[in-house]
């Protein structure tokens, strides 16, 4: 998986887990932001981006909504794995803090390293089996 591809789902996560946390559709914020459902759901996708005049109607509400989700904070916590250390603050809608995005590609890092130990592991296995 590419870094943009990472960062992409990152983001669709926090804005999925930013409506679920504040038991809101995606038809209703559509609704809210004055675009259409079928936009909504690209940006939840994250195919598409939330536009920053969108944004800010979103960072200024009056509904008392949890937004700490899309200002970098609930993506340090669940990336560390710690719920009460916040690693790093940054902004969901501009890019992924710096602390997170080092700590998922230190992570994809140790994955490969795996993946490639298994890897050498099945091939000795399969050059044992053919002997």
């Amino acid at each position: 998986m590419k870094w943009y591809q990472i960062k992409k789902r990152l983001i669709m996560n926090c804005f999925m887990a930013f409506l679920k946390v504040n038991k809101l559709k995606q038809k209703d914020m559509a609704e809210f932001l004055g675009i259409t459902p079928q936009f909504m759901s690209q940006i939840c996708k994250g195919l598409r981006p939330l536009p920053n005049e969108k944004f800010a109607l979103i960072k200024a509400n009056k509904s008392g909504w949890d937004i700490s989700m899309l200002i970098g904070e609930y993506l340090s916590q669940n990336i560390s794995g710690n719920e009460n250390q916040v690693t790093g603050v940054g902004d969901f809608h501009t890019g992924i803090p710096v602390s997170v995005h080092q700590q998922v590609l230190t992570q994809l890092d140790q994955s490969m390293q795996q993946n490639s130990r298994l890897i050498a592991i099945i091939e000795n296995m399969q050059q044992t089996n053919k002997k």
